[in-house]
């Protein structure tokens, strides 16, 4: 895996398309549709997501399926700005494809531990089919893992998932799987920046995923002690080895009460911008704070790779938005509180 060149045509060219991103009169619009049918009929009419749902039945919506053509654009997006990348070929994309291959082995081994691994031809993404060496259509014939381990063999993400192997009729530990491959994909990736030259631009680049991985990780932590009630190495386990946060307040963020945890946050340096002004609700934070470090990196940043992945973490915020508003007109959800629950 290589990062991309120094070539000027991909920070022009991804800041053109930051242009084109919904306003905020945009999601009012949207937040206020009544059927998901109006969702997709706006988006159609008034947005570039126009050419991906135009092939759309107006009179026959799914959610699924705006759900599947939104990331099939998200996709193509990310695929043509790789296209810019001159010295390295599709070199930045190998990690976009990475991204997308975790993100669907996920997504069948949650139906595989409900017992519903069938219905994951219906969300089968077949415009990933020539960029992916994993067959996604055999994925929905497996009916248990030692099948879907057969069929992954070929693929590096083969020596990750082999030790997961259910025994004795129980569950998958998904979060445990999920988090060895995100690990694997950030191994390659740390590995891949620290070859990257210049040294100005190895370094903010990966300070920008030190970044990102930090507010994964905060999140993460948050979440298993309060949901979970874990603490100290048992949440450990969890979080991805990287980012800017130092071993000791990594620790006793684990393991502190939950009435120390957002303090503990407040007096770390990454974090003092984040918790300002903000009513520390965690399913937001981590999110919003992504989103305001790459809106800032696109708007000033040099690095042809930084303004790259600034932007394709933004535009995922933005299809996440979409998606969760066509989840929340889906079942007559309020106005004000789908707005509290999106990004912009």
């Amino acid at each position: 895996m290589t990062i991309i060149d120094s070539s000027g045509a991909i920070p022009a060219k991804a800041r053109a398309k930051y242009g084109r991103r919904l306003t905020s009169e945009d999601y009012n619009n949207l937040i206020h549709c009544k059927t998901v049918a109006e969702v997709a009929n706006y988006l159609k009419s008034n947005t570039y997501y126009n050419d991906v749902l135009s092939q759309l039945n107006e009179h026959n919506i799914h959610r699924g399926q705006v759900e599947l053509l939104l990331k099939q654009k998200l996709f193509y997006d990310f695929d043509e700005l790789c296209r810019y990348e001159s010295r390295s070929g599709n070199g930045f994309s190998k990690f976009i494809v990475m991204r997308y291959e975790i993100n669907q082995l996920i997504q069948y081994l949650i139906l595989l531990n409900t017992g519903k691994s069938r219905e994951y031809i219906f969300s089968l993404p077949s415009y990933f089919d020539n960029y992916t060496d994993i067959k996604l259509s055999q994925l929905a014939a497996c009916k248990d893992y030692s099948a879907f381990l057969e069929t992954i063999s070929h693929t590096p993400y083969y020596g990750v998932l082999k030790e997961f192997a259910p025994k004795d009729g129980k569950t998958l530990n998904l979060a445990a799987i999920e988090n060895s491959l995100y690990r694997y994909m950030y191994d390659q990736l740390y590995t891949a920046i620290g070859k990257h030259n210049p040294k100005s631009e190895r370094n903010e680049i990966k300070k920008l995923f030190d970044m990102i991985i930090d507010f994964s990780n905060i999140g993460k932590i948050y979440r298993l002690k309060k949901s979970y009630k874990m603490k100290g190495s048992a949440i450990e386990s969890y979080l991805l080895p990287y980012g800017t946060v130092t071993k000791e307040q990594r620790e006793a963020l684990c393991s502190c009460d939950m009435s120390e945890f957002f303090n503990l946050l407040g007096d770390m340096h990454q974090f003092r911008n984040v918790m300002k002004n903000n009513n520390h609700d965690m399913s937001r934070i981590p999110m919003e704070a992504r989103y305001k470090l790459c809106r800032n990196k696109i708007y000033f940043s040099q690095n042809p790779g930084v303004v790259m992945i600034a932007y394709m973490y933004i535009v995922g915020i933005e299809v996440s938005n979409i998606i969760t508003i066509v989840e929340s007109v889906r079942y007559s959800v309020a106005p004000e509180v789908i707005e509290e629950m999106i990004i912009h």
